[in-house]
């Protein structure tokens, strides 16, 4: 199963610019095209729940409302491609799954699902978040959060992506990762603590890092003087 997981995902490379690549965080994408490295256990395992997921809500709606549902559905916006997890009569649809016992809409899933919306030019949306802990507990694990997006909104949201494409590119042109944005004291910084690249870009940013014994284990602390 290992095996074949990293043939899977090591196979899985996508042509163009994905707005999923400026949504998470810029500079590991840039690194992961530039300087690719084998994803671990972990990270392979958390795709593959999660894809499982996706694909079982996907098989589900599209036969029991084939009329209504289409899914996989790309967006494209100057030169910049969205993948929408479904479109339900015309309502942008996204699928997550959590390991978090608390029901919260996190910035970014809003901001992919309102990209995405921005980016097919309409209105609503919808964020369906899959809560795994939940199943355990017996309760029913499926929340809903349904976004709407006005003219003004959507312009707004345009005007980032297009921002951010740009700089994107330069980075992605020039083959420089230390001009790529980095998400270092953002709501995803939780997306370092496993980035496989953290050493080096945090340490470009002027943290320094020492090893530190605890609750039995030895793992890496960043500090700035």
């Amino acid at each position: 199963m290992l095996h074949a997981l990293e043939n899977e995902y090591e196979e899985r490379k996508r042509e163009g610019i994905h707005y999923s690549e400026l949504i998470y965080c810029p500079r590991e994408a840039l690194l992961r095209r530039i300087d690719p490295k084998p994803l671990t256990t972990r990270e392979m395992m958390f795709f593959f729940i999660g894809e499982c997921v996706h694909r079982g809500i996907e098989y589900l709606l599209k036969k029991h409302y084939p009329k209504d549902v289409e899914t996989e559905k790309q967006v494209r916006y100057k030169g910049l491609i969205g993948t929408m997890d479904s479109v339900v009569n015309e309502m942008v649809c996204e699928y997550k799954t959590s390991w978090s016992t608390k029901p919260t809409l996190k910035q970014h899933y809003r901001d992919q699902c309102e990209g995405y919306m921005a980016m097919a030019n309409t209105n609503d949306g919808l964020v369906m978040i899959v809560m795994l802990m939940w199943i355990l507990k017996g309760q029913t694990p499926f929340q809903i959060h349904n976004l709407h997006m006005t003219e003004g909104d959507r312009e707004k949201r345009l005007k980032w992506i297009e921002d951010e494409t740009k700089a994107y590119k330069i980075a992605l042109d020039k083959k420089d990762w230390h001009i790529a944005r980095h998400v270092i004291g953002s709501e995803m910084q939780w997306k370092c603590e496993s980035c496989r690249y953290r050493s080096m870009c945090w340490t470009h940013e002027g943290y320094k890092v020492r090893q530190t014994f605890d609750k039995g284990k030895w793992k890496e602390e960043y500090y700035k003087e």
